[in-house]
């Protein structure tokens, strides 16, 4: 998750259990958007990010979410992330499980 969306949202999407990192835990907080695209390609990982001008990528890794709030910045992080098909560890665990028993 980029620094510029509250550490906040970061949170709440771990609380219902996003594999979400906050940049400066990876990266240094002064980096540049090049260097840091470069990271996400280099490990598959998009970023959620408030920044309309970070840069493009040929993967789709970019996530751009925009609100004041903290609450409204969650709500459309997860329907951004829902709507590229990426979910949330229990969400995919409960997912393989039910596929198991039938």
């Amino acid at each position: 998750m980029d620094i510029n969306v509250p550490q906040e949202v970061c949170e709440r999407l771990q609380e219902v259990g996003y594999d979400v990192i906050y940049l400066t835990e990876v990266l240094p907080g002064n980096i540049e958007d090049e260097e840091i695209l470069r990271w996400m390609e280099d490990n598959q990982t998009p970023i959620l990010t408030r920044d309309k001008d970070f840069p493009e990528n040929g993967g789709d890794l970019k996530i751009t979410i925009t609100s004041e709030s903290c609450v409204k910045l969650t709500r459309r992080a997860l329907r951004k992330l829902l709507d590229k098909q990426i979910f949330s560890n229990p969400l995919l665990g409960s997912w393989n499980d039910k596929k198991d028993r039938a």
